[in-house]
C-alpha cells in the first residue's frame, strides 16, 4: 500500500496517530495490522470520542500534526460517513484513522470485521 509521505513508515504513522488520539483523551484506541487481510490499507486505527466537539478536536490535531511532517490525507469525494457528526475518517493511504462515537462504534463493530487483524501496542 502506498504511503502519502516519503519518510514515515506506515507502522510509525499508525502508532503516532493513535498516540495523538490518546493525547486528546480518546478512548478504546486500537491499531490493527490489516496488511495481509486487505489492499485498502496496512493499518487501521480506531478510537472513540464522547462528543462531536472532541471528534473535531482529535481530527484537527492529527491532521495538523501530520501536515507539519509533510503527510497529507488522500483527496477524494466525501462520503456520508465523512460528513457525519458520529464518525470521521482520515485516509493516509497505508493508514486509515477512524474517529467514532461509542454508539456508532458499537453499531459498525469494525473490530469484529477485522477480527483476524493483529492488534499493536502504541504507547
Amino acid at each position: 500500500m502506498e504511503n502519502t509521505t516519503k519518510k514515515i513508515a506506515p507502522i510509525t504513522l499508525a502508532k503516532e496517530a493513535a498516540r495523538l488520539f490518546w493525547g486528546k483523551k480518546g478512548k478504546k484506541i486500537v491499531v490493527l495490522n490489516v496488511h495481509k487481510l486487505t489492499t485498502i490499507a496496512d493499518y487501521i486505527v480506531i478510537g472513540t470520542v464522547e462528543s462531536s466537539v472532541q471528534m473535531a478536536t482529535v481530527y484537527d490535531f492529527i491532521a495538523a500534526h501530520f501536515k507539519q511532517k509533510g503527510c497529507f490525507q488522500i483527496e477524494r469525494q466525501q462520503t456520508k460517513v465523512e460528513q457525519s457528526p458520529n464518525w470521521r475518517i482520515m485516509d493516509y493511504g497505508s493508514v486509515i484513522v477512524n474517529i467514532m462515537t461509542q454508539p456508532t462504534r458499537e453499531f459498525y463493530s469494525l473490530e469484529k470485521i477485522w477480527h483476524k487483524a493483529r492488534k499493536l501496542t502504541f504507547r
